[in-house]
């Protein structure tokens, strides 16, 4: 069959994304599509597949696989993507677009700025051993730890990001970031991905570092991260707690992918 796609990115997080389509491709085993549509050598190349497809209690939903075939439950870099599909395809400014982690409210703005609520982050474990790093356990959907560290020069994502993706003392996989406080209203992050390895954005990740400077290191309530793709504003809002990740999305191109021919 032929499956026509979208390719976006924001900061540099790209994705493959199905809009809304039909329901046997749904039933498809879409894990191994991923796969293959992601490789960056005999597919198209991204970081994950995202489908948009219909919900029952919101005005679409989100479904994410990374691409190494793996569910993931949630993505703000993908999320702020089809705000940006979505706003298109239907005239709307304000929408709200189901997730495996809930229903999220998201809004287009001028220029391409996409902004989506994020809800309250949990903080598992603001200090949390492991090995020889000490970090923060955040859930913003999405397992997060995430290590401050002054020296950011030697890459420690590619060092140390496949050890503690999987290590045993989490309660499953997580994404691995480490962060450099630059001043008390900007951060600079790298980044490692469950499913995905090192990548130039992570929405959520960027966020689970905001959440953790702001506990940890004096970091004020709006925020913006300086990723290898680019920048985003994380913020938060007082009293609710509620934080709101906002930055610019791309649209690359359109395509087929000719998939079990």
């Amino acid at each position: 069959m032929l499956i026509d796609f979208v390719k976006m990115q924001a900061q540099g997080n790209d994705f493959v994304i199905l809009d809304h389509p039909g329901a046997a491709l749904l039933n498809e085993d879409l894990s191994a599509l991923a796969i293959a549509i992601c490789d960056r050598h005999y597919g198209f190349g991204a970081d994950g597949l995202v489908i948009l497809t219909n919900s029952v209690t919101a005005d679409a939903r989100m479904i994410i696989y990374n691409s190494d075939g793996s569910r993931a439950a949630m993505c703000g870099s993908a999320l702020r993507c089809l705000t940006r599909l979505q706003s298109k395809r239907t005239g709307r400014h304000c929408f709200e677009l189901e997730t495996d982690s809930g229903i999220k409210t998201c809004r287009l703005e001028p220029d391409d700025v996409c902004t989506v609520g994020l809800g309250k982050p949990q903080m598992l474990d603001a200090n949390k051993q492991v090995d020889e790093f000490k970090g923060s356990l955040v859930d913003v959907g999405n397992l997060h730890y995430v290590v401050y560290t002054n020296d950011l020069s030697e890459a420690p994502h590619l060092l140390f990001g496949a050890r503690l993706e999987r290590h045993p003392a989490f309660p499953g996989a997580v994404n691995v970031h480490f962060a450099k406080l630059e001043d008390p209203q900007t951060i600079t992050l790298k980044i490692w991905e469950t499913g995905a390895g090192a990548t130039l954005a992570c929405g959520t990740g960027a966020t689970a570092a905001v959440m953790s400077g702001i506990l940890n290191h004096g970091l004020r309530d709006s925020v913006t991260v300086r990723m290898p793709g680019g920048e985003v504003r994380v913020s938060r809002d007082l009293p609710g707690g509620n934080f709101e990740l906002s930055g610019k999305v791309f649209h690359i191109g359109t395509g087929q992918f000719k998939w079990k021919i």
